[in-house]
């Protein structure tokens, strides 16, 4: 049975081997461990099931309990997101999903904490002393069962627009260890293929598809049934029943909600990061 996942550690570590043409680097710091897979040639992306591209995981106490944002996980992670992104340009920040269900809602509710600032004036910039602000979009377009029209489809026709030199996707991400659930973000290089982790494939939004970089951020919210039946037992093959099922942790709003406050503060102070993060957070 194909286990399912959207995490690159999680089929790495699964393998139980070295893989040629693929690096890990693990580094430990107070309160996270933070994962970093290269995957570098055709072979090992064959092997490993995720495109060629950075993968860094950040491994940390359940999101749910985080109060505060701690300083050191906000730095390391600020500056992994910088080291993905273009120094200049315009930049589009995506939140995929469904704000009404629950373990789906991370991204938007994340697009929302972010700080749009295209439409500010040169004239206001100027005169508030917000000259290094850079532009940035948000963009929260739903689901296909929502509004029947492909979320590439509607991104695609946004950076036909406005050209935006990258786009930060932030998305509800399936696991295979339910010990994972709420508790490892995922920053990666290579886009995103929504739905793929639960079976419910949508078209991949990437580089490839969009011609311009593609960072995406997810948090682990569900865990396939028979993914779990298969990971905790010897049994591997799929339940008929349990097919359409998943699993998700008993305090998934408390966990989206922090999620998207840890992640929106990340990003608003990456991508704005030659203006003063104080400044940042009082335009909030």
């Amino acid at each position: 049975m194909n286990l399912r996942t959207d995490l690159a550690v999680e089929l790495k570590d699964n393998l139980g081997k070295n893989i040629d043409g693929a690096e890990q680097i693990t580094e430990n710091y107070n309160s996270f461990t933070l994962n970093k897979i290269l995957i570098k040639n055709s072979d090992a992306e064959k092997i490993i099931g995720k495109k060629i591209g950075t993968y860094i995981t950040f491994e940390l106490d359940r999101l749910s309990q985080f109060d505060n944002l701690d300083d050191e996980l906000h730095n390391v992670f600020k500056s992994e997101l910088l080291n993905l992104l273009p120094t200049e340009g315009e930049v589009l920040v995506v939140g995929l999903g469904n704000t009404s269900v629950t373990a789906d809602a991370l991204g938007p509710k994340t697009a929302d904490l972010v700080l749009a600032t295209r439409h500010i004036a040169d004239e206001l910039r100027k005169s508030e002393g917000l000259n290094n602000l850079r532009e940035v979009s948000v963009l929260n377009p739903g689901v296909v069962g929502q509004t029947g029209i492909e979320t590439i489809e509607i991104i695609n026709s946004i950076v036909n627009k406005i050209k935006p030199k990258a786009i930060i996707v932030i998305d509800a991400l399936a696991a295979i260890n339910i010990d994972r659930l709420g508790n490892t973000i995922q920053m990666c290089d290579t886009g995103i293929s929504p739905g793929a982790g639960v079976g419910n494939n949508r078209k991949e939004i990437s580089k490839d598809t969009l011609n311009i970089p593609v960072i995406s951020i997810g948090v682990p919210t569900v865990v396939d049934a028979n993914t779990l039946v298969c990971s905790i037992t010897d049994f591997n093959e799929e339940v008929k029943n349990l097919k359409s099922i998943v699993v998700t942790p008993t305090q998934i709003d408390l966990l989206i909600e922090r999620a998207s406050k840890i992640i929106s503060k990340c990003i608003n102070c990456a991508v704005q990061n030659k203006v003063d993060e104080q400044l940042i957070l009082s335009l909030l």
